[in-house]
């Protein structure tokens, strides 16, 4: 039976490719308290949910399987939201604009996962 999203909680956007991956976290998401926005499994459907949708914070991985996720944390960036890298490949990896971000290998355990959403959140700008 499907695990049913919590109806509050932090609203976090979810862009990874690979099904089981993505579906693991996005269970590990709802079993923290947060929602899940996606996943998304490629930047034009993240793209979809940032135009219908903010979310307080985002976990993408780096390389999609037919592209890089760079677009969307460009408009992260500019849109002031939040968000780590969650990838197996290497923070050297990134483009030197993107070298501060935060980043999480993966595989990343529920505790861990949970810390780092925290201080994602906490480092968000106020919205009114």
């Amino acid at each position: 039976m499907p695990e049913a999203a919590p109806a509050e909680g932090p609203r976090i956007l979810l862009l990874e490719d690979e099904w089981l991956i993505a579906e693991a976290t996005a269970h590990s998401l709802r079993r923290l308290g947060y929602q899940t926005l996606g996943p998304a499994h490629s930047v034009s459907a993240a793209a979809d949910v940032l135009a219908t949708a903010t979310p307080d914070a985002a976990l993408i991985d780096t390389v999609l399987s037919r592209e890089s996720s760079l677009p969307i944390a460009d408009r992260l960036t500019e849109l002031g939201i939040p968000f780590a890298f969650y990838s197996g490949f290497e923070r050297s990896d990134l483009p030197e604009r993107f070298k501060d971000c935060r980043f999480l290998r993966k595989p990343i355990g529920e505790a861990a996962l949970k810390a780092a959403l925290e201080a994602l959140l906490a480092s968000a700008p106020a919205r009114g």
